[in-house]
């Protein structure tokens, strides 16, 4: 989370009028080849496990430039890679702007929480080379009729989140190990109501999407909560269910007689949690999240 925080912060920092002018949006693998490279020179086995953009509007004198997936031509004016280390047992992750027609990275603050990223069903196989984005990305997602029936009355929506990665767990029709974009724009019901969230199957564009009503929202609401990597060595990403954005979230850590080791509290900004589990030995552990009055349980193994 304080990773997805320092990203639009940065963002946002980087945004004043005259630089804002020279940033021009673009496509995911125009800043793939740099973004590898930033990362070989912290790991050198290091691999493209996740390509991700996120809605946001940033301020600029009088006006506002909107960061997030354009749904005319699949552009963003940033896009987070996300790399995986075997070697280091470590994530990475490398923001990108294109600015004056090259590839820039954003640094990150120091003393933020590094690497960790796993927002949705972010799994650890690396993305295919030949992954569909910009138009035919669209192209794909047109040929749904859910998506068609929802952007015809949405005509200016973005989704909240655009994320490419590969799915732990079955999701829906795709078997588990699936590379898939997972594009999502929220409800404004209670249960989240009246959004959609689409899946497109990266190599042949499959698309599936489903509108967020309270007994599909249950189904997502329960595969989406994952905890990676698990094993746990030292650092853990949560993902957390789309509709607790925004409402104070608890988690607690309970070990195998039952005690509580941890427990924290914090208003979830961001659909993930990202936490160190430094200070706890090996062992089997019980991550219990409650918001919203819902209550989810995962299981996962720390390894020192």
């Amino acid at each position: 989370m304080k990773v997805l925080f320092s990203f639009l912060a940065l963002l946002a920092f980087a945004s004043s009028t005259a630089f804002s002018q020279l940033v021009a949006p673009y496509l995911p693998k125009d800043c793939q080849a740099s973004a590898l490279a930033a990362a070989t020179k912290v790991a050198a086995d290091a691999q493209l496990i996740g390509v991700a953009t996120f809605k946001a509007s940033v301020p600029v004198a009088t006006t506002t430039i909107d960061v997030g997936m354009n749904l005319t031509n699949g552009k963003s004016s940033a896009w987070a890679y996300v790399f995986h280390s075997a070697s280091k047992d470590t994530i990475l992750l490398s923001p990108f702007i294109r600015l004056l027609g090259s590839c820039t990275a954003i640094d990150l603050p120091a003393g933020t929480i590094p690497g960790g990223f796993g927002p949705g069903d972010l799994g650890l196989n690396p993305v295919p080379t030949n992954y569909l984005q910009g138009t035919a990305l669209i192209a794909a997602l047109a040929k749904d009729g859910d998506y068609d029936t929802y952007h015809k009355a949405n005509p200016d929506s973005m989704p909240q989140f655009t994320i490419l990665s590969s799915a732990v767990d079955a999701v829906l029709d795709f078997p588990a190990g699936t590379p898939f974009w997972t594009l999502s724009w929220p409800g404004s019901g209670p249960q989240g109501e009246g959004g959609l969230t689409c899946f497109v199957q990266a190599e042949s564009g499959q698309t599936i999407c489903v509108g967020l009503v309270t007994s599909v929202q249950e189904e997502l609401f329960t595969a989406g909560v994952t905890v990676m990597p698990n094993p746990v060595h030292d650092v853990m990403t949560v993902s957390l269910p789309l509709e607790w954005t925004g409402h104070m979230v608890s988690m607690e850590i309970v070990d195998q007689v039952g005690s509580i080791v941890s427990e924290s509290s914090f208003n979830a900004a961001a659909p993930l949690l990202i936490t160190s589990t430094s200070t706890l030995g090996s062992g089997s552990y019980i991550i219990r999240l409650r918001s919203n009055g819902q209550i989810v349980q995962r299981n996962v193994v720390l390894v020192k």
